[in-house]
C-alpha cells in the first residue's frame, strides 16, 4: 500500500534520488515494486530527457546473465510503470530505439541540487557572499543520505551517484569558502575535521581548516595541520602540497591580517579563464546553414551537444573552431580544446582515461585528485563542468566508445564533436553531416587561398574545383599550390589536374594531402570492409548495389548490404539514392590505388569477372525483376582470356567491346 508523504517535506520534488530512491504522485509514496523495475525507473530518472536504448536497459538489468526475453520483459516493466505514474500524466516517451523519462523542472531533486548550485556558485564568484551561503546551504538541504545508494551494483547508476557525489563535496567547499569569506570560523571547525579525514587529498579542505583554526586563536594548531596534511598528501598520494596551500601557511607563520577576512579565492581551486581554442579560421568560407545550427544550439540543462560529421578533407575541425570562437564570450569560465586523435597517422585514438586527465588538470583540478577508475574519474570530470559555463570542441572523435565518458551530464557546457563517424547513438545530440560545398562557395574558397586576380579566370576555376571533387581540403591544397606558382595561370593548374585524371599526388602540401587524410580512414577499417572498399575501387560503374558488391566480394547479399552502411557511416561511401551507393571521386581513386597495391592481379580479374557475369546475368530477367544496374562505358569484360584487372588497364580494343557490351545491358 502507498504511504502518503510526511507532512514537513513541504514542497519537495515527485522524484528523489539524493538519498532513498522515492518517488510521489499526488502526495503519496509509490511502492515501485521489485528490485529491476525500481532499477528501470532509476536509470530512466538518472538519464531524465534522454532516450535509454531498450538493449543498454537489458544489460544494466542484468548484465551477463540477460535472458532471452529480455526485452520483451522491459517493455512489460515500462507498461507497469506508466500504469503507477499515470496521474502524474504520460511520463515515460517511447521512441523508436527505447524509452525517455519527461519531467518537467523542479520534478527531480537531483535537477534542484545542480540548478541552485550553479546560482550559489555565480554568487560567490560575484563576491556576493552571504546570497552564496544561502543557496549552497539550500542546494545541501536537499541531500538526505547517499544518492542511489541501492543501486551499486548498477555500473550506469553507480557511476551518476560519483558524479552527484563530487559535486556534492564541490558545493560544500564552496559554501565554507563563502562563510569563510563572511567572517565564519569556530562554527566550521568540526565539520572542517571529519572533511579533511574523508578526502585526504583535497588541498582546499586543508588550506580552509587552517584558515577557520587560526581566525579562532588557534595559530599552533592551524600550523600543526598543515605538517599533517603535507605528510598525508606525500605520503599517500605522493604529491607535494599546492601553492595555494603553502601560500596559507606562510601567511599563518607571517600573521598575515588577511587570513582574518581571507577573500574566496585565496581558498579556492577554480583557475582564471582558459582558452584552449586553436587562432580563429582565415578565409572561412560557406557552410551558412551549418553554421547557423550550431549557433542556435540551446544552453543547458542538459548539456548541449553538437556532432559533426563527414568525409576527410570536408571540413569538420575548421567549421567547429570557427563556431567556437563565435560561441566562446557565451563560456565564460573554459573554452577547451582535445585532439582524439581518432584518425592520426601512426598514432592510437586518446583513450578515455587519457582524455579525461587532460581535461580535468585543463579546469585546474590536481593530479592528486584525479581518480585511477575510469567511472570515478568521468563522474568527476562531469562534477566539476556542473559548476562551471564552459565550452569544449573534442575533435576527430574515434567513436562512441571513446566518447561518451567525456560527456557532461547536466550543466551549462556545450560539447562541439567532430567524427569522421557518424555518432548515431549520440543521445539527444544536433548531427550536422557535412557534404562537398557547393560550386559557388567552392570557388570562393579557391579564390580567398589564392588570393590574387588569377582567380577572375571563372571558367578555369570551375574546372579546379570540379576535379577536387569540391572538397575543401583538395581545394585549398590546389590553390596553395597555384599561390607558390605565381607564373601558373589557373587554366594550366586546370590542365595539369585533367590530365592526371583525380590527381591525389597533385593535392599534396608538406605533410598534408587528400590521400594522407583518406588513409587512416581506411586503415582502421576491420579486414572485410577494407576489403570491400578496395574491390569497390575496381567496379566499373558509377555507383552500384548491394547484389552487384555481393557479386565483387563473392560474399552474401546481407553481409554486402552491412559492409555498404558501415562504409556509408564512415563516410568512405555516399548513398545517391536508397539501396544505391557511390564514391566521392577523389575516395573511388584512394580505393583504385588500395586495389592496385594490396590485390593481386589475379583477385582483381576475378572480382571483374564476377560483377560483369552478376550484370549479364540480371539481363536475362523480365524487366519487372530487374535490379538496376549502372555500369560505365568502360566496363570489365567476362572472357576469361582478355579480362582487364581494372578498368583502367582496358586495351582501346576492350573498350570498343566494353561499350557494345554496356549498351547491350541497357536495351
Amino acid at each position: 500500500m502507498s504511504t502518503r508523504r510526511p507532512p514537513d517535506d513541504g514542497a519537495a520534488p515527485p522524484f528523489r534520488v539524493l538519498g532513498p530512491f522515492e518517488v510521489f504522485v499526488d502526495d503519496r509514496r509509490l511502492e515501485l515494486g521489485g528490485p529491476r523495475i525500481r532499477t528501470l525507473l532509476a536509470l530512466l530518472t538518472a538519464n531524465a530527457g534522454r532516450v535509454m536504448q531498450v538493449g543498454a536497459l537489458v544489460d544494466a538489468l542484468w548484465g551477463t546473465d540477460a535472458p532471452p526475453d529480455g526485452a520483451q520483459t522491459v517493455r512489460t516493466y515500462v507498461s507497469r510503470l506508466r500504469r503507477s505514474l499515470s496521474a502524474a500524466g504520460r511520463l515515460i516517451v517511447t521512441h523508436q530505439v527505447g524509452y525517455a523519462l519527461r519531467l518537467v523542472p523542479g520534478a527531480l531533486d537531483a535537477g534542484n541540487f545542480e540548478r541552485l548550485v550553479a546560482t550559489g556558485r555565480d554568487a560567490l564568484t560575484a563576491s556576493r557572499h552571504a546570497d552564496a551561503v544561502t543557496r549552497l546551504t539550500s542546494a545541501l538541504e536537499l541531500w538526505r543520505g547517499d544518492a542511489y545508494a541501492e543501486f551499486g551494483d548498477v555500473p550506469l547508476l553507480h557511476s551518476e551517484a560519483g558524479r552527484l557525489a563530487a559535486m556534492r563535496l564541490a558545493a560544500t567547499e564552496d559554501r565554507i569558502d563563502a562563510e569563510l569569506a563572511t567572517g565564519a570560523s569556530s562554527g566550521l571547525l568540526d565539520e572542517l575535521t571529519e572533511l579533511t579525514e574523508r578526502h585526504p587529498g583535497h588541498d582546499r579542505v586543508w588550506g580552509q581548516l587552517m584558515i577557520a583554526l587560526y581566525r579562532a586563536g588557534r595559530q599552533v594548531d592551524a600550523v600543526e595541520v598543515f605538517g599533517r596534511a603535507r605528510a598525508v598528501l606525500v605520503g599517500r598520494f605522493g604529491l607535494d602540497p599546492s601553492a595555494q596551500l603553502t601560500e596559507i601557511h606562510r601567511r599563518l607563520l607571517n600573521n598575515d591580517a588577511r587570513l582574518l577576512g581571507v577573500p574566496a579565492a585565496v581558498t579556492t581551486t577554480s583557475v582564471p579563464a582558459r582558452d584552449d581554442l586553436p587562432g580563429a579560421v582565415a578565409r572561412f568560407t560557406g557552410r551558412a546553414a551549418e553554421l547557423s545550427r550550431l549557433l542556435a544550439v540551446p544552453t543547458g540543462p542538459p548539456a548541449a551537444v553538437a556532432a559533426i560529421d563527414g568525409m576527410a578533407g570536408i571540413g569538420k575541425t575548421t567549421l567547429a573552431v570557427h563556431a567556437a570562437h563565435l560561441l566562446a564570450d557565451h563560456y565564460r569560465d573554459a573554452r577547451l580544446f582535445l585532439d582524439l586523435h581518432g584518425h592520426t597517422p601512426g598514432r592510437a585514438p586518446t583513450t578515455p582515461m587519457a582524455a579525461l586527465d587532460t581535461l580535468l588538470r585543463a579546469l585546474g583540478v590536481p593530479g592528486g585528485r584525479i581518480p585511477d577508475d575510469l567511472d570515478a574519474r568521468a563522474a568527476l570530470w562531469r562534477a566539476e563542468l556542473a559548476t562551471r559555463s564552459v565550452l569544449v570542441v573534442l575533435d576527430d572523435a574515434a567513436d562512441l566508445a571513446q566518447l561518451r565518458p567525456l560527456l557532461p551530464g547536466t550543466a551549462r557546457t556545450l560539447v562541439l564533436v567532430t567524427s569522421r563517424h557518424r555518432l548515431v547513438g549520440l543521445d539527444s545530440a544536433l548531427s550536422v553531416s557535412l557534404d562537398v560545398l557547393p560550386e559557388a562557395d567552392a570557388a570562393a574558397l579557391f579564390a580567398g587561398v589564392l588570393g590574387d586576380d588569377r582567380a577572375a579566370d571563372a571558367g578555369a576555376v570551375h574546372d579546379v574545383v570540379d576535379r577536387c571533387g569540391y572538397l575543401p581540403l583538395a581545394i585549398r591544397l590546389a590553390a596553395a599550390r597555384l599561390r607558390a606558382r605565381p607564373s601558373w595561370p589557373v587554366r594550366y593548374l586546370a590542365e595539369r589536374l585533367r590530365g592526371l585524371g583525380w590527381p591525389l599526388a597533385e593535392l599534396e602540401a608538406d605533410d598534408c594531402g587528400v590521400a594522407a587524410a583518406l588513409a587512416p580512414s581506411c586503415d582502421r577499417l576491420a579486414p572485410p570492409a577494407r576489403r570491400m572498399f578496395r574491390l569497390l575501387g575496381l567496379h566499373p560503374g558509377p555507383d552500384f548495389d548491394a547484389p552487384a558488391a555481393a557479386a565483387l566480394a563473392a560474399i552474401a547479399v546481407p553481409e554486402a548490404e552491412r559492409l555498404l552502411e558501415h562504409l556509408v557511416d564512415d563516410h568512405l561511401l555516399r548513398q545517391s539514392a536508397a539501396g544505391r551507393y557511390r564514391f566521392h571521386a577523389l575516395v573511388r581513386r584512394h580505393a583504385h590505388a588500395a586495389a592496385l597495391a594490396e590485390e593481386s592481379e589475379p583477385e582483381r580479374r576475378a572480382a571483374l569477372r564476377r560483377v560483369v557475369d552478376f550484370s549479364r546475368h540480371t539481363t536475362h530477367r523480365p524487366s519487372d525483376e530487374r535490379p538496376p544496374i549502372s555500369l560505365g562505358p568502360a566496363a570489365a569484360v567476362s572472357f576469361p582470356s582478355s579480362t582487364p584487372a581494372t578498368a583502367a588497364d582496358a586495351t582501346p580494343a576492350e573498350v570498343v567491346r566494353i561499350a557494345g557490351f554496356a549498351r547491350e545491358i541497357r536495351s
